[in-house]
């Protein structure tokens, strides 16, 4: 009995005397770079060597043009994106400029930050905050602040997906003729991915307007993308308003280049 208490003892005492709090295999007296991540390939001295998990970055830019009719007027939009990616972060910044029969000039600018994390098998969540620069040419537009959550669930080829994003509104009503109130809006939607590479979906889209006497925007949308090659991609988009005031519709496609 006291043989067994003695090994014992012994064995708690060596472990308390290798400590390897970063678990890189260095001890931490000999340790010269502390809380090196599990990812990272270290040197006796417990610094790194190489990262076993890539750094990814990539980027890519979007050339879009649409065309919208509400039965009494038309609308032209070209728009521009650029996306920059890093490993689960991602920024986009985009702006279009209008051309309609009643004016033309270039709407609010759009900066958004995103963030991808994956909390349960197949199922992703993306969290963003942005800010919209006022470069919509009027007297009372300010700047905007947004915020979303989206999510997609993934199951064999099939994704189900669904969102809410929230819209602080920062006009001020300079003529005394609108009342500006925040945007709440939520969508669903689900699609199928091809083996091609072609993803198409289906997706329901409703939102309050900025101006409290106008009533729900309402949109059900086709959605297509492909892929050309590693590089070049496009995309296809098709919406039809399903309220009386928001009785539109608009056609989209677009031209992407990944690097």
């Amino acid at each position: 009995m006291h043989r067994i208490l003695l090994f014992c003892l012994l064995l708690s005492s060596l472990s308390f005397a290798y400590v390897d709090s970063d678990m890189d295999g260095v001890v931490d007296k000999n340790d010269k770079c502390a809380n090196t991540p599990l990812s990272e390939l270290v040197d006796l001295s417990g610094c790194t060597i190489k990262k076993l998990v890539a750094d990814e970055k990539h980027l890519d830019l979007i050339l879009g043009q649409s065309y919208v009719d509400d039965g009494t007027s038309t609308l032209n939009l070209s728009s521009l994106k650029i996306d920059y990616y890093h490993n689960d972060w991602s920024m986009q910044l985009s702006s279009s400029y209008f051309d309609s029969d009643l004016n033309s000039g270039q709407n609010d600018t759009y900066l958004t930050l995103y963030y991808l994390f994956n909390p349960l098998n197949n199922f992703f969540l993306t969290l963003s905050g942005g800010v919209v620069f006022p470069t919509y040419d009027v007297v009372d537009n300010n700047m905007d602040y947004t915020a979303s959550l989206y999510g997609r669930y993934k199951f064999d080829a099939w994704s189900l997906t669904m969102g809410m994003g929230y819209n602080q509104v920062g006009d001020i009503d300079a003529t005394n003729s609108f009342n500006y109130q925040n945007r709440f809006s939520y969508n669903v939607g689900v699609g199928y991915a091809w083996e091609n590479g072609f993803y198409s979906s289906l997706g329901y889209y409703r939102s309050n307007s900025s101006f409290e006497t106008v009533e729900d925007l309402e949109t059900l949308s086709l959605y297509a993308y492909y892929p050309f090659d590693e590089h070049w991609f496009s995309s296809l988009n098709y919406g039809y308003g399903l309220v009386s005031s928001g009785k539109r519709e608009n056609i989209g496609v677009s031209l992407g280049y990944y690097w």
